[in-house]
């Protein structure tokens, strides 16, 4: 696991937490979606 390419366990974490960001913001715009008349 632990290899030569530490920058890369960086980036992974960094697409990680955006992605998470990106997933939650995507989940509050659909129940807004639905619960709008």
């Amino acid at each position: 696991m632990s290899g030569g390419k530490a920058p890369m366990s960086g980036a992974k974490g960094f697409a990680v937490v955006i992605g998470g960001m990106f997933a939650i913001i995507l989940v509050l715009w659909v129940l807004a979606a639905l619960l709008a008349p």
